[in-house]
């Protein structure tokens, strides 16, 4: 797919792998609705790249709202005329035993890492399928999607779900001219980790000061606008998967040679 003029709606766009993406896709021609619950960091972020010379609007939404969402790609749409490339990106991260994990942290991560995803798609699918013009979604999971380990269960199993779901979705728009991609990045070097913890709703908890596993490792992650890139780069050629960090193939292979293995 081209991305020259193309419009984009980019949820969790006012940081992070989220930014990147959208400074990638202005890079390369495309009109860019930075989406994000923070509207202010939106607005921020999208003034930077109208003065870089990019046609890049502003927008909230909060992804666990099905209603705000629909609001916010109406504005796009408006805006834009037609939007053809979907990225479901806004997340958040949270770590702990299953033992000592409750409730509310399920639900949480549920909402936002899985039910983003299929809001988002739900808001923008039938856009997409309506116009005729084509388009291409980016559903973005982890490399956490294809392995897992002690401490973030629950993250995983959010991003295996967004794995399985971009899988699915991939058959059913096959023939509709709407590419799908799912992005399985490692450690990126973001501030995922500070926004996870500043936008937990109150029916969750509330806000939290997290600590986690990855506090130490995000500083030494990958530059997001790499990761930017490599979305780009997909979506032109019509890639389904988006592996980030080839070091961690080794791990991947071998749950999967468990996998079949135990097939006997």
């Amino acid at each position: 797919m081209q991305l020259k003029g193309r419009g984009a709606f980019i949820t969790g766009g006012a940081s992070g792998i989220g930014l990147a993406i959208a400074s990638n896709l202005a890079r390369r021609g495309a009109r860019v609705a930075i989406v994000d619950i923070d509207a202010s960091a939106a607005e921020k972020a999208a003034a930077e790249l109208r003065n870089s010379g990019a046609d890049t609007i502003a927008l909230q939404a909060d992804v666990t709202d099905a209603a705000s969402l629909e609001r916010a790609v109406q504005e796009a749409i408006a805006a834009f005329g037609r939007l053809h490339l979907i990225c479901c990106n806004a997340g958040a991260f949270t770590s702990s035993s299953v033992a000592e994990s409750s409730a509310a942290d399920w639900e949480w991560l549920i909402s936002i890492n899985l039910m983003g995803v299929v809001n988002t798609i739900h808001a923008t699918l039938p856009h997409l399928l309506e116009h005729g013009d084509g388009g291409h979604i980016v559903n973005t999971a982890s490399v956490a999607g294809h392995m897992s380990m002690p401490g973030i269960a629950i993250y995983s199993a959010t991003k295996f779900a967004v794995v399985a779901l971009s899988e699915a979705l991939r058959g059913e728009l096959k023939e509709q001219d709407v590419g799908v991609s799912v992005l399985c990045p490692g450690v990126v070097k973001t501030n995922l980790l500070e926004t996870s913890g500043q936008h937990r709703p109150e029916r969750f908890g509330g806000p939290t000061q997290l600590e986690t596993m990855l506090d130490d490792t995000v500083p030494g992650g990958t530059d997001p606008d790499d990761v930017g890139r490599q979305v780009c780069d997909a979506i032109e050629a019509g890639r389904f998967y988006i592996f980030t960090h080839p070091e961690l193939r080794p791990i991947i292979e071998s749950r999967l040679r468990e996998i079949i293995d135990a097939q006997n």
